[in-house]
């Protein structure tokens, strides 16, 4: 990292000659973080972990602001469903992935959810952090989970997380069989995945890239699950042995299209299926099969 007299000259060109905002971020960047007041850091449970990683063996991936537009609106989070919120300063999160340069595999993450709890006497937002490793057969991870709230018993068993911009075709196909629920930025629709607010989170889209799910995919396979690309899990999955599908897993290393635009290659063109509990995917996948076919269909139409 360069010195901080040549990083505040480096930031002073970006920020048009403003001196005091590059004096703030330098001090940010070079002040060591306060890991005690982060919620979930929880280092103790990475003991049982006995490795010895190689730096040079990992590339990463991160993304400094996921819900961009929730942040700038600025805008508290007042809806709550089902213990997610839709839509405000909860959903922003930052997202730090690591894979392996050699098989593309997700191997750690982090997301840091940076407006996770408003101290209503000092006005002050605390954050909470998530994260997971998953690499040599050994994993780690936060452990934060949350409790579902109870749902009526007329409501359907499995809950599925989803974007407001996916079709109102799919949106009403998925209805028939889930309980959904539709909430802002993708990496906060991956931590509620991880809290076990929800049993998937699906898009159908190629809306997302890279860094948006290396780090939940890694902390994902920590606590057992794992997000496909739902393209191929609708096509190709094993409904008798599970496990065989690590195959259809996001990979990190290689764009999904390599003929793409350079602003597109890196999106996940196949959209997601991510999951939180392996055992639950065949009932998963099969519902989604025919469900997400009507949808289709009926865009066809």
């Amino acid at each position: 990292m360069p010195s901080p007299d040549l990083m505040k000259e480096l930031l002073r060109g970006v920020l048009q000659g403003d001196d005091a905002a590059a004096a703030e971020l330098v001090q940010a960047i070079y002040t060591e973080p306060d890991v005690k007041s982060c919620e979930g850091f929880a280092l103790d449970r990475t003991a049982a972990v006995d490795l010895t990683l190689a730096t040079d063996n990992f590339g990463i991936w991160v993304d400094p602001l996921d819900a961009t537009a929730e942040y700038v609106s600025g805008k508290g989070s007042e809806k709550l469903f089902h213990g997610v919120f839709l839509s405000g300063l909860h959903c922003v999160t930052i997202l730090i992935g690591v894979f392996d340069l050699k098989t593309g595999e997700p191997v750690m993450g982090v997301i840091n959810q940076p407006f996770f709890e408003k101290d209503e006497t000092t006005q002050i937002w605390k954050s909470r952090c998530v994260w997971g490793l998953s690499y040599a057969g050994q994993r780690a991870h936060s452990g934060i989970r949350s409790i579902r709230p109870q749902y009526p018993e007329s409501a359907k068993p499995q809950v599925v997380i989803m974007s407001g911009s996916e079709t109102d075709a799919i949106k009403e196909a998925l209805d028939e069989c889930f309980t959904t629920i539709y909430a802002a930025g993708a990496g906060y629709k991956f931590l509620s995945l991880t809290l076990g607010l929800a049993d998937a989170y699906i898009l159908s889209r190629a809306t997302t890239f890279k860094w948006d799910s290396c780090a939940p995919h890694a902390i994902l396979r920590a606590i057992g699950g794992g997000v496909c690309d739902l393209s191929k899990a609708l096509i190709d999955f094993d409904l008798q042995f599970v496990e065989n599908n690590r195959k259809y897993e996001l990979q990190y290393l290689h764009p999904d299209d390599p003929d793409a635009e350079i602003d597109e290659c890196w999106l996940n063109a196949g959209g997601i299926l991510a999951y939180a509990n392996i055992d639950a995917l065949t009932e998963i996948v099969t519902k989604l099969r025919q469900v997400m076919a009507d949808g289709l269909q009926q865009l066809d139409d």
